[in-house]
């Protein structure tokens, strides 16, 4: 199983590869993250004060600030659905460039939340990709009869994230990103 040539003919294809939330660490359930072994060659600065680096095994104690640390990477380029996370996130970039949108939880209804109480769907929206990516893309806002009326009065900020970066997005934060390849 040879991931880089895979990828690599993926990409020539014209296909588009992403590994969507892959655990490298986690405050319970260590065995469950299946890229543990990349934590080692990460920097966390603040998160993780040499005083808390564990019994000389090459781990480190995050559960005193982190519940979780999830690697996301694309090949090509990609974009999230609009929805919202139960938990604080931290997007960092490591490579590449990702526009991002992000609308107040009291927008909930002009992105057409779907309710809390589906067991399918809470936490996302009936918005269309095509819609969220002219948005994004500052392109014609799409009117055909696919996009929300009601999305064009939304209130939002956008930005654009580049090597280095880092954006926050609180914990209910409506958001869809962008991920140019």
């Amino acid at each position: 199983f040879q991931l880089p040539s895979l990828a690599a003919k993926s990409i020539k294809q014209g296909r588009h590869l992403s590994l969507v939330q892959c655990p490298i660490w986690a405050s319970a359930a260590q065995e469950h993250c299946p890229a543990k072994h990349l934590l080692q060659d990460l920097s966390l600065g603040p998160f993780a004060a040499a005083s808390e680096k564990s019994g000389g095994r090459g781990e480190t104690n995050l559960s005193g600030r982190l519940d979780s640390v999830n690697l996301w990477v694309s090949l090509g380029t990609t974009h999230s659905n609009l929805h919202y996370d139960s938990r604080h996130g931290l997007l960092v970039m490591l490579r590449g460039k990702k526009h991002v949108e992000v609308f107040p939880p009291a927008e909930a209804k002009r992105v057409g939340a779907y309710p809390v109480s589906d067991p399918l769907r809470a936490h996302h929206s009936s918005a269309p990709h095509c819609c969220l990516k002219s948005r994004l893309l500052k392109d014609a806002f799409e009117t055909h009869s696919r996009c929300l009326p009601s999305l064009r009065s939304a209130r939002s900020f956008q930005t654009t994230l580049e090597v280095g970066d880092a954006l926050l997005i609180p914990e209910g934060w409506w958001h869809h990103v962008h991920t140019a390849g």
